[in-house]
């Protein structure tokens, strides 16, 4: 989960920089600006998606620990502990 967010902020500060920057303004293109921003944007967006299964994923394991009877009836070959 650290990771997902870690990469996220990257991200968000490479979006930052990409728009904001003079000296990239200067030397890109917009037209290829527009195309890293898209692209940047793209990867942020799957990035949430992940952070947020990651989340859920995270919020169900941890229920299912609390409920270790449940948990291991529903599997007999489950290692989560009793």
């Amino acid at each position: 989960m650290a990771y997902c967010q870690q990469f996220l902020r990257s991200k968000q500060a490479d979006a930052q920089d990409v728009s904001d920057h003079p000296l990239k303004q200067e030397h890109m293109q917009p037209v290829f600006r527009e195309v890293a921003l898209a692209l940047i944007r793209l990867k942020i967006e799957q990035w949430q998606i992940e952070l947020a299964w990651v989340q859920s994923l995270r919020a169900q394991t941890l229920s299912r620990l609390k409920q270790p009877g449940e948990a291991i009836s529903e599997d007999k070959n489950s290692r989560l502990p009793e």
